[in-house]
């Protein structure tokens, strides 16, 4: 092969290779231009909630707790040694029961004696009365004997009332908690012995704002929950406190329960008072709302495209919030997809 041929080669070769250079990039965008354009023209999709009507209750939530209807601690009200007890922890027991008994040998034996005295003061007050009636006596002399009979008859009367005090009775029909001492025991009057409540009924303690002290009324039902049970029990108001407290601006209501389910006293429970039932126009979620100075704005569907409309809200809650003028009953509200859509794009409706 020639010199000359070879060069010619070598310059065919060169012109080819700068011919793909420049022609190859260009047909491989070419090629990817269909596919970009099919992602461009790809519709948006979102989902949608048919609006309708609803009945709204403007509630509000409260803390309660729910204390025994009566509750007390049985405490002795004189020291001594326990000599018999008489009731089973957790069992019932009746108003006027003896819980328990202390000894009480020698405040008897005082008694005995007091009560020996009064006879003997009693046959002297009774001489010295007929010998004051025969002028016997002076008044005074007859008024000393009749005093020293009354302060004898006095001491009776507190012996008598010590002897009461060393039988610890329960001072109201109800259920009796854990025993706390022994037989045998010295106990005195700060020594708790048990405890006794009244669980059949409960008390549901609860304040409510300044604001809503006129909306509730003694008589009125409020309804409350255990949580996390979502089981709605109710209660009746039969004492609200005449004032409100200074330092939280709230006041204390007082209701009743009936413990039919047996729950706890000392529960927290949530309190929901029921302030007015009304029928909003419709409620969204609060997510397909979006904010504006001017007005607040959703995008409904129609005609397989977003379409933005003012609205004004109004009640809220935790998930929702109600519209009063803009939307009407049966329009599909876009809910997802809100951040990416713009006035007049089309979107699909998606099936998820």
């Amino acid at each position: 092969m020639s010199s000359k041929v070879i060069k010619y080669t070598t310059i065919i070769g060169i012109i080819i290779i700068l011919v793909a250079i420049v022609f190859i990039p260009k047909l491989l965008q070419s090629e990817k231009k269909p596919n970009n354009a099919k992602v461009e023209q790809a519709n948006l999709r979102v989902q949608i909630q048919i609006v309708q009507r609803e009945i709204i209750e403007d509630k509000l939530v409260l803390s309660g707790t729910l204390s025994p209807f009566e509750e007390v601690e049985i405490k002795p009200e004189i020291s001594g040694r326990v000599t018999s007890i008489n009731f089973t922890e957790g069992g019932n027991t009746q108003k006027g029961n003896i819980l328990v008994k202390l000894n009480d040998s020698d405040l008897r034996a005082e008694f005995l004696r007091a009560k020996e005295r009064i006879k003997l003061l009693e046959s002297i007050e009774s001489r010295q009365k007929q010998l004051l009636d025969k002028k016997g006596i002076s008044l005074e002399e007859y008024e000393i004997s009749l005093n020293e009979l009354n302060m004898q008859r006095a001491t009776v009367s507190y012996i008598q009332a010590m002897i009461d005090k060393t039988e610890i009775r329960a001072p109201f029909s109800g259920i009796l908690g854990i025993r706390e001492i022994s037989n045998g025991a010295i106990v005195s009057p700060e020594k708790v012995i048990t405890t006794l409540q009244v669980i059949d009924r409960l008390r549901l303690d609860f304040t409510i704002p300044q604001r809503y002290a006129t909306e509730i009324k003694a008589g009125q039902n409020v309804q409350f929950k255990v949580p996390p049970s979502d089981k709605v029990h109710t209660a009746k108001v039969y004492v609200i406190e005449p004032r409100i407290d200074r330092s939280t601006r709230t006041v204390r209501l007082r209701a009743e329960y009936k413990n039919t389910d047996r729950i706890f006293p000392g529960t927290y429970v949530e309190v929901e008072l029921i302030k007015d039932t009304k029928e909003e126009l419709f409620m969204i979620p609060t997510q397909a709302l979006i904010p504006d100075l001017d007005s607040d704005k959703v995008y409904v569907y129609e005609n397989g495209e977003a379409v933005i409309r003012n609205v004004s809200s109004g009640f809220r809650n935790e998930t929702h919030v109600s519209i009063t003028n803009g939307l009407q009953a049966g329009d599909s509200l876009i809910t997802s997809g809100i951040m990416m859509l713009r006035p007049g794009m089309k979107v699909d409706i998606s099936n998820i």
